[in-house]
């Protein structure tokens, strides 16, 4: 697939061959192909309005999609640097962001098994990548006395560490009111899966922790939360091919300009920048913190 389109015509020439899905396209029109001889100008005077102006359409699509698709790229910047510090660092990033929408639920987390490029260095390669991520704000712990089966694990509070007995205690001694605590820390972590639903005693009695729902908490925030690790595989042909663009700053200017950053219906984007047609024509996918979206560009 061409990469490199010089000229107005031959970026209005890779546009309709992407549109028409023709093969033996080039975006050199200078260049032979296989199939039969063709009268196309050679300069760059010859006249292009012919092929019209493209349009770049953004339709969204369910993030099962992405494990079957071509190049997933990575939009937020933000969230392809948490990626690349998982890969190069080979530790665990706990990092959270603002979505411009509210009650988010990050894509990112059903991919697992990767081909991971980093166009903006020598980093590529097959990854396990674990995702968990939800939309943030503070989880209220609580704990309800209870009567569980015989054959129930209890877990003494005094065996807990010092910060999740801590934990523990309060949500106890507080009741409804709880403890509060962010989801993508290690205390946060350990509550949501593990305290939540667990049996716990203290002070002779058994307990079951739980969350303290209220109605407004996620749906009031516009904030994602990450837990992200990625750790070298051997890989397979079914891996994703995820991207980290190294992505022209006018092209992400572009695509912010449409809506981008807080969209989940589709976005068209009339007359693209060169740059920007290039970049969607060697993507499959864009996948930001709150939605994907196939990259699809049309020719009148």
């Amino acid at each position: 697939m061409p990469t490199d389109p010089t000229t107005r015509r031959g970026y209005l020439g890779l546009a309709a061959c992407a549109a028409a899905g023709l093969a033996g396209c080039t975006n050199d029109p200078g260049m032979e192909t296989d199939g039969p001889a063709t009268d196309v100008p050679s300069t760059e005077t010859a006249p292009t309005s012919t092929a019209g102006e493209p349009t770049l359409r953004l339709e969204p699509v369910a993030p099962r999609e992405l494990r079957t698709t071509g190049r997933v790229a990575v939009h937020p910047p933000d969230l392809a640097g948490w990626i690349r510090t998982a890969a190069t660092a080979g530790r665990t990033l706990r990092e959270h962001a603002s979505t411009v929408r509210e009650n988010p639920d990050p894509p990112l987390s059903i991919l697992r098994d990767v081909r991971l490029v980093d166009e903006t260095s020598d980093l590529e390669g097959h990854y396990d990548l674990e995702v968990d991520a939800g939309t943030r704000y503070e989880l209220l712990v609580g704990a309800e006395r209870t009567d569980p089966p015989s054959d129930t694990t209890v877990t003494a509070v005094s065996d807990l560490t010092e910060a999740r007995r801590d934990l523990a205690v309060g949500a106890i001694e507080d009741g409804s009111s709880g403890v509060r605590v962010y989801p993508e820390t290690e205390l946060g972590e350990w509550a949501r899966t593990t305290f939540f639903g667990g049996h716990y005693r203290y002070d002779g009695e058994t307990y079951r922790g739980y969350e303290v729902q209220r109605t407004d908490a996620a749906s009031l925030s516009d904030e994602a939360w990450y837990v992200i690790s990625a750790t070298p595989s051997r890989g397979g042909d079914d891996d994703t091919y995820l991207v980290l663009p190294d992505l022209d700053e006018g092209v992400r200017a572009e695509l912010e300009a449409a809506g981008l950053g807080g969209a989940t219906d589709e976005l068209r984007i009339e007359d693209p920048s060169e740059g920007l047609v290039e970049y969607a024509l060697g993507t499959a996918v864009l996948l930001t913190h709150h939605a994907t979206f196939r990259t699809v560009v049309e020719q009148p």
